[in-house]
């Protein structure tokens, strides 16, 4: 199947996806929060709902991929620049290599103004993705304000802020299921455990043919890709609600209305009392 890669390409759009990138650090840091405070017994009961529904609206367009997918929608974008992954500079929970999150399209130009040497060629972009996904990364197309996408980014269970809220905090849009899933050649497998071993959110056990639990899988493709036996192929089976379309004028104010009124004052109020993580890393903008 085709994956299209939409962008907006507009001034303001720009402005705000830069600004965005110039406070992610500060953004990711207060998901995690978020995510840490919905377990809690009297505040948590609100803000999980809140949580699913405000991941499912403005990042309706983000879907794990498996690579040959990921590398057909790299190889549309016009513009591609990447830099370390926030999350596993963050956290920092594994060895794994972190120059993996890109941008891509308007989020790119927005980021190169103010990152030098950042900008990739889509050989070079295809490289890093091949080699995240040998590394056992998942990757994913991200969108911000549907159905506009800025990133792909390629991260692991024990960093991903997003991977983090859907399995350990229960937030099943923090990040959804792609479209795709495993399929086993019983003739092939050797049940020699690789899928078990590298699947992210251990949706797989153990079978004559590994068994899979489908709600539970992401299909990000990375037990076919490390299957010694070739014996797994991704199928487009899932059906997923992705926006591919901008919301009705209506829907798209709403939207603009919460990010404007709600949650950059709340991020930046998050901020006054954790620091300024972006330039703590030395990921500010050098505009």
């Amino acid at each position: 199947m085709e994956i299209k890669l939409y962008d907006n390409p507009t001034t303001f759009y720009k402005k705000f996806i830069g600004t965005f990138l110039d406070n992610i650090y500060e953004s990711l840091s207060f998901y995690k929060f978020l995510g840490e405070l919905s377990d809690t017994p009297i505040i948590g009961r609100p803000l999980k709902p809140f949580l699913e529904l405000y991941a499912k609206r403005l990042h309706a367009a983000a879907i794990p991929l498996p690579l040959p997918e990921i590398i057909d929608v790299i190889s549309q974008a016009k513009v591609i620049a990447v830099d370390d992954c926030v999350c596993s500079v963050m956290w920092n929970n594994c060895d794994r290599p972190k120059r993996t999150c890109f941008k891509v399209n308007t989020a790119a130009e927005a980021y190169a103004e103010g990152h030098e040497n950042s900008l990739v060629t889509k050989e070079e972009a295809i490289e890093i993705l091949t080699d995240a996904v040998k590394n056992g990364l998942v990757t994913q197309l991200e969108s911000c304000l549907p159905p506009y996408n800025y990133s792909i980014c390629c991260f692991c269970r024990c960093c991903c802020v997003a991977m983090r809220l859907r399995y350990d905090h229960g937030i099943y849009n923090g990040m959804r299921s792609g479209y795709f899933v495993p399929e086993f050649d019983a003739d092939k497998c050797t049940e020699c455990g690789t899928c078990i071993e590298v699947c992210p959110p251990k949706s797989l056990a153990e079978g004559s043919t590994p068994k899979l639990d489908v709600d539970e899988c992401l299909g990000c493709g990375l037990c076919a890709e490390h299957c010694p036996s070739e014996a797994i192929t991704m199928e487009n089976k899932r059906q997923v609600d992705r926006i591919e379309e901008r919301p009705n004028p209506v829907a798209w104010v709403a939207l603009w209305a919460y990010v404007l009124v709600f949650m950059i004052p709340t991020v930046v109020l998050y901020r006054l009392f954790t620091g300024r993580k972006t330039k703590e890393f030395g990921k500010l903008s050098k505009k």
